[in-house]
């Protein structure tokens, strides 16, 4: 039972000098500090580059919604604004029937 105890605090011996160690030795620390750190730095990269497009895509949303309000405005008090309004009504339905003329086929070819 002695050799057995004796056997027991020679291994926490050991043990608690390998922490002792670990605790103590600084070697390394900066490369464990940037592992650790790398991950979050990538998301927040990550989040700042999709935010910037956003605001990018905001912005230029936000452009071509003023260019067209004042193209709209401009057009709204010109004396031909029905006769262009005809034209461009005629042209939007003449593109929507060639669009729905070109169905795609229900089965596809087969090879003869």
């Amino acid at each position: 039972m002695k050799k057995f105890a004796k056997r027991i605090i020679v291994r926490l011996v050991r043990r608690l000098a390998v922490l002792h160690r670990l605790t103590t030795d600084q070697s390394g620390g900066v490369l464990l500090l940037v592992a650790i750190a790398i991950v979050p730095l990538t998301g927040f990269i990550g989040v700042g580059t999709d935010a910037a497009r956003g605001y990018l895509v905001r912005s230029r949303f936000s452009s071509a919604l003023d260019a067209a309000t004042l193209a709209g405005g401009r057009n709204f008090s010109l004396a031909t604004r029905d006769d262009d309004l005809g034209h461009q009504a005629v042209a939007a339905l003449r593109a929507l029937a060639l669009v729905l003329s070109w169905r795609l086929p229900s089965s596809p070819p087969t090879a003869r």
